[in-house]
């Protein structure tokens, strides 16, 4: 099998990992948690690809794209053995930046745009926030260390699980499979990371008509 196909299969596999392991937004109790689970993995599947290939291109060959989708790209400068990284986009200049992601929500939660998690593979490329009107904005940046040996394992397991049957069409129910059995052969499973106490690093960004403009990067972690 290509490297480049194992390669996003993983990743589709980190990010249904990744929604495991995170706080969930509250959902309504009539529709089955499975269904729910499956329909999220679509949902952030179907948009992966397209994404990673905004955030992975020439910043130069892309800033017009992104001027028509109203979408903003940063680079956090994230090192590259990040297992995860959560990026923030907040509304105004910050007067000082926040020392930790917990006094970001408690001081300034009311000033959140969007907020985007990524993990594996990845964890350290530029992060797309869509729907970015003109204005001043501030984007900060948290991350984790690397992967432990369990978890890189994990992520393995399911994906030669994943790909056992050869190259497929994209499954959501077989995505959620593999991670399960993955889980069950192992005996790791995902733990919900406490961002609280995690540092941040913040910079300003102005966005304006230039399709220049939505593009930023942070100096490298």
């Amino acid at each position: 099998m290509p490297a480049s196909r194992l390669s996003f299969t993983a990743i589709l596999l980190s990010t249904a990992l990744l929604a495991a392991c995170d706080e969930e937004p509250a959902e309504s109790s009539d529709e089955p948690k499975s269904s729910r689970s499956v329909e999220r993995m679509r949902e952030r599947a179907g948009k992966l690809a397209a994404v990673r290939e905004l955030a992975r291109a020439d910043a130069a060959s892309v800033a017009d794209e992104l001027a028509a989708e109203r979408w903003l790209r940063v680079d956090g400068g994230v090192r590259a053995d990040a297992h995860r990284s959560r990026h923030v986009l907040l509304a105004g200049e910050l007067s000082e930046a926040p020392a930790t992601y917990a006094a970001l929500k408690q001081d300034l939660g009311d000033r959140v745009v969007r907020e985007v998690l990524l993990g594996g593979e990845d964890a350290a490329r530029p992060v797309v926030f869509r729907d970015v009107d003109e204005g001043i904005y501030t984007v900060c940046v948290s991350a984790t260390g690397p992967a432990s040996p369990e978890e890189r394992a994990l992520l393995e397991r399911a994906v030669a699980i994943y790909e056992a049957d050869g190259p497929q069409p994209l499954n959501g129910e077989k995505l959620q499979a593999a991670v399960a059995a993955a889980q069950a052969e192992t005996g790791h499973k995902p733990k919900h990371l406490d961002w609280g106490p995690l540092s941040l690093r913040c910079r300003r960004v102005e966005v304006d008509a230039r399709p220049e403009s939505r593009i930023a990067a942070f100096e490298p972690a």
